[in-house]
């Protein structure tokens, strides 16, 4: 199966220039490194045989300061014997060693020493054996060149393909989330235009009914822009809070805003904790992670139902654990119940934002929401959230002399829970 599949023309196009703006110079860099490196290596290789032939050529001057005449020119071959020898054949007068083309022998390498009164000025050696080995690796590295870039190429465009995926995902998940959104803000705008032109027309509906359905409608589309904006903003903030909170203190007064829809609905709204539990968060946060869920809990609970959110604390994580009475999500669902505007077979009215919005709020304090086993009696929600070290307790603290005292005596703060930061 292609990976382009199923993508639009446009979609699919800007993906494979992407693919190649990697690639291209990916590529281009792997072949200059290799180009260097072969050229190195030729340097290195060119260096190793003259410095060879130099080493050869003063031992056999060496050996041979006895032959020929003195100033001479002496030519040996590959075994050091003697090939020729003679007055100079050459009017160069550079002393060191030098490769030239003799028309009897072939490839030389010519060794010029100081002249003396005696031993050879020239000692000449065949020099064919390490051209052509040079002449070799000069020939094939262009080649190896050439080949490294060509694969880097085909490997960077692969590479590219696994590094590009994410915005991949990320542009057809904006793609799909655009959509959907049009959709559902299309539904509310097609109803009140509707009831508009039919009031205008003086056509079944009267202006009073007219303007009853457009005012439904436009709540409709308030709660959606409201639920919108809370997703912006759950997910919009890549810095993790960097205070903690008592979760266990904070979550009763995050629910007290929920038990009127509770209330309405027929669904008892429990809270259990053991006792604090510190957790790595900020108070506006914790209420964007944890409300969305206890909202879609007491939508999907039958009347009579209970939902239960519970406060604890597990290894080096803090957990709330919302558990409510409804039908339970599905198991064709699970994989897809994160994403924005997926309801499913469990439409209630709602545009499926609670659990994305939770997600993206519990992502950002550096957690994440888990959908627990399901069962045909309800579903299990967990928010898992770092947890923190509790504050160290002061020494003395202000109390309010008119603070009321709690069960146990002790007058409690009627402020907030409080947020220490680091």
């Amino acid at each position: 199966m292609r990976w382009n599949a199923g993508r639009p023309p446009a979609h699919a196009e800007l993906l494979r220039r992407s693919r190649w703006y990697i690639a291209v110079p990916s590529a281009l860099i792997v072949g200059a490194l290799v180009a260097l490196i072969a050229a190195g290596m030729y340097l290195a290789a060119e260096r190793a045989a003259y410095l060879g032939l130099t080493s050869r050529l003063e031992r056999v001057a060496l050996e041979a300061r006895h032959l020929g005449e003195p100033g001479g020119y002496l030519v040996f071959d590959e075994s050091d014997h003697l090939l020729s020898s003679g007055p100079p054949q050459y009017d160069d007068t550079r002393e060191g060693m030098q490769v030239v083309r003799d028309p009897r022998f072939g490839p030389l390498a010519v060794l010029t020493l100081p002249v003396t009164a005696d031993g050879p000025h020239v000692v000449a050696v065949p020099a064919e054996s390490e051209l052509r080995a040079l002449d070799q690796l000069r020939r094939s590295l262009p080649g190896m060149t050439l080949a490294a870039a060509v694969a880097a190429l085909f490997a960077g465009y692969a590479l590219a393909g696994v590094a590009v995926r994410p915005l991949d995902h990320a542009v057809r998940d904006r793609s799909e989330f655009v959509a959907l959104a049009s959709h559902q803000l299309r539904t509310p705008l097609s109803v009140i235009r509707t009831s508009a032109e039919l009031a205008r027309a003086g056509l079944a509906v009267s202006p009073a009914e007219a303007l009853g359905v457009i005012l439904e409608q436009a709540r409709r589309i308030e709660a959606l822009a409201d639920r919108l904006t809370r997703l912006a903003r759950a997910g919009a903030s890549v810095r993790r809070p960097r205070g903690s909170v008592d979760i266990a203190a904070s979550v009763p007064d995050l629910l007290e805003p929920l038990r009127p829809a509770a209330a309405q609905a027929g669904v008892a709204l429990v809270f259990e904790a053991a006792g604090s539990v510190w957790a790595r968060a900020d108070h506006e946060t914790l209420d964007e992670a944890i409300s969305p869920v206890v909202e879609n809990a007491i939508k999907f609970s039958p009347g009579g139902g209970v939902v239960t959110v519970r406060v604890r604390r597990e290894r080096r994580r803090a957990i709330v654990e919302v558990t409510d009475g409804g039908p339970g999500i599905p198991a064709a669902d699970l994989p897809h119940v994160m994403r924005p505007f997926f309801q499913g077979g469990r439409k209630r009215g709602g545009y499926g934002l609670g659990l994305a919005i939770a997600q993206a709020a519990a992502v950002r304090c550096g957690g994440r929401v888990v959908v627990g086993q399901q069962t045909a009696s309800g579903a299990t929600v967990r928010i898992v959230l770092p947890s923190a070290v509790p504050p160290r307790s002061p020494q003395s603290a202000p109390v309010r002399p008119d603070a009321p005292p709690d069960a146990a005596g002790v007058i409690a703060p009627s402020s907030p829970p409080p947020i220490i930061h680091d």
